[in-house]
């Protein structure tokens, strides 16, 4: 079991202590089936907070059966009586797996955690960037559809009403962290920095969001129409992300577009006019040939039917000669007598 976890973190002594006897009675439960024991969230990103905090660990465990699951929960029960223990099981297969519907949970899990005991199992995961957009989109959407709800339920409850407010903060933090991985390629790790990132990166208003933080650290104490207007606030600041992350999947189709190899079949496409231009000509040349051979036909056959006639004249002709000759001699024989 690795040690080294302890100093990279700020958690009470009772915590950490807590955190080694469960994985060393884990590991003489499962054995060699226990891969992994992972610490994450704020726990490891330097925000853990006594009062509102949970303990998040993944245990990598495989197979997962109700045998294994009786083994485990006896010191997970006894993790839950000494800190706020909030348990992760999940198989090495089920984890490679569920990262197409889960990227924005297993993305920040790889970036921000601490192995205490077993393997690294989340180094090798691949988080497509198709997943995670789209998964940012539903995110926010459903946080919207959740915050219009549960304002119903819990606005008339001081109490209720300022945890509600201060559990949809981080969640909608945790989305802009990975929103903002989309954009600029990298994590902003910890929850003031996220938060001026998204005012230098996405055009948020700081303010609304600092305020809360300030809530979220017990350094500022609302009335209730306070926390109405910062409710009201974070309202419009999830919508503003939510379509932040709906126009990105048109950003990012547009350079495909714009691809020389996607441009040369629209090449084609404009030079088919012009060769359909260049048919429909054709035939005219070809009806003027049609015509001109018509009339050299026509012409043909008025020479035919002049020559024809000539001919005919110039047979009458000598018969014509003939005949008055004839006459002419039986004329002189008449007179003769």
């Amino acid at each position: 079991m690795s040690k080294s976890w302890q100093l990279q973190v700020d958690l009470p002594e009772k915590v950490r202590l807590g955190l080694n006897h469960l994985a060393r009675e884990l590991r003489a439960s499962l054995g060699d089936s226990l891969h992994s024991v992972v610490l994450y969230g704020s726990s490891v990103k330097g925000e853990f907070s006594r009062n509102y905090s949970d303990v998040n660990v993944m245990l990598a465990i495989e197979p997962i059966n109700t045998v294994v699951l009786d083994k485990v929960a006896l010191p997970i029960r006894q993790g839950r009586r000494n800190f706020r223990l909030a348990p992760l099981l999940i198989s090495p297969t089920d984890l490679r797996r569920s990262c197409d519907v889960f990227p924005i949970k297993f993305l920040d899990i790889q970036q921000h955690h601490k192995v205490i005991d077993g393997v690294n199992i989340l180094d090798d995961l691949t988080i497509e960037r198709s997943h995670l957009r789209l998964r940012c989109e539903q995110e926010f959407r459903n946080l919207l559809l959740r915050m219009r709800h549960l304002y119903l339920q819990r606005s008339f409850y001081n109490e209720q009403f300022e945890m509600t407010l201060l559990k949809l903060f981080s969640s909608l933090l945790i989305g802009i962290d990975a929103l903002l991985y989309l954009r600029e390629g990298k994590h902003f790790v910890n929850r003031h920095k996220i938060i001026a990132a998204s005012t230098e990166y996405l055009s948020i208003p700081q303010e609304p969001l600092a305020r809360l933080l300030q809530l979220r650290l017990g350094r500022w104490r609302p009335t209730r129409d306070q926390l109405k207007q910062s409710y009201e606030d974070l309202m419009r600041i999830v919508e503003v992300v939510a379509n932040i992350a709906d126009r990105m999947e048109e950003e990012e189709t547009e350079p495909k577009q714009a691809e020389p190899k996607q441009a040369e079949p629209k090449q084609k496409k404009s030079e088919e006019p012009k060769l359909e231009e260049a048919k429909s000509e054709e035939p005219e040349p070809k009806k003027a040939t049609k015509k001109k051979a018509t009339k050299k036909k026509a012409t043909k056959k008025k020479a035919t039917k002049k020559k024809a006639t000539q001919e005919e004249t110039e047979m009458k002709e000598p018969q014509a000669l003939e005949a008055s000759r004839d006459a002419q001699t039986s004329d002189k024989a008449s007179d003769k007598g």
